[in-house]
């Protein structure tokens, strides 16, 4: 497996959302993830999931944007 794994630092920048948003995600398993020691790991895989099922609940355009 050669999925780039993210920090919660990396996943809030890429997302554009707070440490507190990152952390409930994890925390709920809307975002599968993984934790080595005390640390969050997040396989970018799981990222492009999540974003994908997010983009399926929303109400798109042809183009898939707004």
């Amino acid at each position: 497996m050669a999925d780039e794994l993210l920090t919660v630092e990396t996943l809030c920048q890429k997302l554009k959302v707070s440490e507190n948003t990152a952390y409930q995600l994890l925390q709920t398993g809307q975002l599968k993830a993984f934790k080595v020691g005390r640390m969050w790991r997040i396989p970018q895989s799981s990222l492009d999931s999540y974003v994908v099922n997010q983009l399926s609940g929303k109400d798109v355009t042809k183009n898939g944007l707004f």
